[in-house]
């Protein structure tokens, strides 16, 4: 450090001088106290152990398979059926015409007694009623005429009856040929939903076709016939 120059004479400033400069020298001695040197890196091999534990390798992740979309299935065509052909509305049967039963030429009839069923033939020609019989036998009992004959069911059964006897016709009045008188009785015959009491003629000649025939006693104000139609009645 350079003194002062010859200015500084007195012993005040030279202690002046010497107190400024010890505290400067002080304070650069303090300065490089506190500057601390840099501390060197750890050696890399001086702190590893001497065997080092091995390292697991990390588990390898399964390869991901590509996505692969599948093939579209086909689809098949919706066909709708075709519409359904409308049915016709049945046709009900007439079985009425103003008020009068309608029949065919032929029709069943139930006859009672016996009760039995037969096929009819619906004869408007006829005047009276017939039922084919046999074994006829005229009797008195009580001072009138009764008749004894038999009847065949459609099976072949004999059922024999005894019936009053009322009158007697030709047998132009059933409609049949040949001559002689036919013995008239009184039987109930039902067609459809109809049942009437009719004279009933007792005929011993074999029809061509039905054991019965249905004349005009039974038709007249009941029925009208459709002779091209068979068993209609209801």
């Amino acid at each position: 450090m350079t003194l002062p120059g010859p200015e500084l004479h007195n012993s005040a400033a030279r202690h002046l001088f010497l107190r400024t400069a010890l505290v400067l020298s002080l304070s650069v001695l303090g300065a490089c106290a506190t500057v601390e040197p840099p501390v060197a890196a750890p050696d890399a091999a001086a702190t590893s152990p001497a065997n080092p534990e091995p390292v697991a390798p990390l588990p390898e992740e399964p390869a991901t398979p590509p996505l692969v979309c599948p093939e579209p299935e086909p689809v098949e065509p919706v066909v709708c059926p075709p519409p359904a052909k409308p049915k016709p509305c049945p046709v009900c049967p007439v079985n009425k015409i103003a008020g009068k039963l309608l029949l065919g030429s032929v029709e069943y009839v139930k006859i009672t007694p016996p009760e039995v069923t037969y096929e009819a033939k619906i004869d408007s020609g006829a005047e009276v009623s017939s039922i084919q019989v046999s074994n006829i036998v005229p009797f008195e009992r009580d001072g009138e005429k009764w008749v004894k004959f038999d009847l065949s069911s459609p099976e072949g059964k004999r059922i024999t009856l005894e019936r009053q006897v009322l009158r007697s016709v030709s047998a132009a009045q059933v409609n049949q040929q040949g001559g002689g008188k036919r013995l008239v009785v009184m039987m109930s015959a039902t067609i459809g939903a109809l049942t009437e009491k009719v004279e009933m003629a007792l005929n011993d000649s074999p029809h061509k076709n039905q054991p019965v025939s249905i004349g005009r006693n039974f038709l007249h104000n009941n029925a009208i016939v459709d002779v091209s139609q068979k068993f209609i009645a209801k």
